[in-house]
């Protein structure tokens, strides 16, 4: 198994989420691309944000925080994150299982 998460499968899984979270249907959907800014274009709030973030720690593995990510850009960076900067962001942290639990 790969270390790293497949860029295609995170992509799609991502796409899946925001229409969830967001309530979307298929043509929304299909109209995300990897330039697809989650502010501008898609109109994310904090809130929608923020339940990606969780979404995606579910589906990949804790490891996956977005919300750290996201808190060390400035807020041009921010304004501008796109799907292919969260694609690359969650298809670059190391795989863990996602069902493991830390003992502490």
């Amino acid at each position: 198994m790969a270390a790293e998460a497949d860029s295609g499968q995170v992509l799609t899984t991502l796409i899946q989420i925001l229409r969830d979270v967001t309530g979307e249907g298929s043509e929304w959907a299909a109209s995300i691309t990897p330039a697809s800014r989650l502010e501008g274009d898609l109109g994310l709030e904090s809130v929608d944000v923020a339940t990606v973030a969780d979404r995606l720690a579910a589906t990949f593995g804790e490891q996956v925080d977005l919300l750290g990510f996201l808190a060390g850009l400035d807020i041009d960076q921010l304004i501008g994150v796109t799907v292919a900067d969260v694609t690359t962001y969650v298809a670059g942290q190391p795989a863990r299982p996602t069902g493991a639990v830390s003992g502490g």
